[in-house]
């Protein structure tokens, strides 16, 4: 049989908790909780920007095949040279800020 709970006895429940006996306590666990997700959000952003930057490298590599076979002259040249330049900035950019982001989570976990 399920317990049936009047709302006194939840209000003698709540009132009686941690959260309302130790305010220090739960103003520490909310930190806590505001650690792990920022953390989490630092992970996912990683992930995030590593898969923007294969996305762009895929789409410079398109755009370097496309130049090759259906430009000429300056005009190739200048795309394969532009795909070029911006796949590899993107990726040293991103691979800095998921550097940057890793030395942050690491700083955070360990209460730095």
């Amino acid at each position: 049989m399920a317990e049936q709970v009047d709302a006194r006895d939840l209000k003698s429940r709540t009132s009686n908790s941690v959260w309302v006996r130790f305010p220090l306590a739960a103003l520490f666990i909310s930190l806590l909780m505001k650690k792990e997700f920022i953390i989490d959000q630092l992970r996912k952003d990683k992930i995030i920007y590593a898969l923007e930057a294969c996305a762009f490298t895929l789409s410079s590599i398109m755009a370097f095949i496309f130049a090759h076979f259906y430009t000429d002259g300056k005009i190739r040249f200048f795309l394969q040279i532009s795909a070029t330049v911006f796949a590899v900035s993107y990726t040293l950019y991103a691979g800095f800020g998921n550097l940057f982001r890793l030395i942050k989570i690491k700083k955070l976990e360990n209460g730095e």
